[in-house]
């Protein structure tokens, strides 16, 4: 059941060198998620043709962990996981924050950022480090002396 190796090539499956953050791993996993989708690979399938897309360091790192985790833990590794070890080594997490990724987790930080300056801003304005909006620190109390 599924496709052969050659059918997977055949679809022209994008090469990943580690290379680029998480931006391009994100664009390697969408184009090998389509051409699974499209050639119906099964789930056994889908890691070991899309570890023959690995080249450069990639590779190697891919490689090593067969050995540290055994052929048989990588050979029957599901998707899923595959991809969640691939972004833990090639995904640095401040760059899954990026606004350009548009991930939810940026708009809830985000959000949270915004919440967390406008209550910064109200206490400053509290306690007389900065003054409201068109004053300026220092000038009210020259302005005044006069």
């Amino acid at each position: 059941d599924g496709y052969s190796y050659k059918d997977f090539v055949a679809c022209n499956p994008k090469e990943f060198d580690g290379k680029g953050g998480a931006v391009a791993y994100i664009r390697w996993v969408e184009k090998m998620e389509a051409v699974q989708d499209i050639s119906g690979y099964v789930d056994n399938q889908k890691v070991k043709y899309s570890t023959g897309s690995l080249i450069g360091r990639v590779l190697t790192w891919w490689n090593s962990k067969g050995g540290t985790r055994g052929r048989e833990a990588t050979v029957g590794m599901t998707w899923e996981d595959f991809k969640a070890l691939m972004k833990e080594e090639y995904c640095p997490i401040n760059e899954m924050q990026s606004p350009s990724l548009g991930y939810p987790w940026y708009q809830k930080d985000r959000k949270s950022a915004i919440l967390k300056a406008g209550v910064l801003t109200d206490e400053a304005v509290r306690n007389g480090s900065l003054k409201r909006s068109g004053e300026i620190r220092g000038d009210s109390e020259e302005s005044s002396k006069e």
